[in-house]
């Protein structure tokens, strides 16, 4: 238990977060999803999260709920639209910015909506989207 303690406290500290940082950056980088799931999970213990990404309305075939992952040059975004039920599946798309809309919600109120197919999502997403929905 010790050895683990002084491992956190390396990692959080110095050389141990320039290397745990690169280490992200560069290996974890490669697997699918690592970022998003690292996000959620961090918002789901009450970690502060540098990478926290705000939800957005995307214009899909009506509507989608998908995360703002980064703003692009020439007013675009790079948005993530997550799968359902499978929220950590999903497609990068690039949008105008005038075409975003966003939202109170958080990651973790959407990957909820997504896992349940959106059965009994009223309770999470009223009076966060019909009135931008309405504009």
């Amino acid at each position: 238990i010790t050895l683990c303690l002084a491992a956190g406290m390396l990692a959080q500290r110095g050389m141990g977060k320039k290397m745990l940082e690169w280490i992200e950056d560069h290996v974890l980088i490669l697997f699918p999803g690592y970022k998003l799931m690292k996000t959620t999970f961090e918002e789901k213990a009450g970690l502060i999260s540098d990478k926290n990404f705000p939800v957005v309305l995307v214009p899909i075939d009506g509507w989608m709920l998908a995360y703002l992952v980064e703003e692009l040059e020439n007013n675009q975004a790079l948005v993530f639209v997550p799968s359902a039920p499978e929220t950590w599946n999903g497609s990068l798309v690039i949008f105008d910015q005038s075409k975003i809309k966003k939202t109170d919600l958080t990651q973790s109120e959407v990957n909820k909506v997504g896992r349940s197919l959106g059965i009994g999502s009223l309770s999470t997403l009223k009076g966060k989207l019909f009135p931008l929905l309405k504009s």
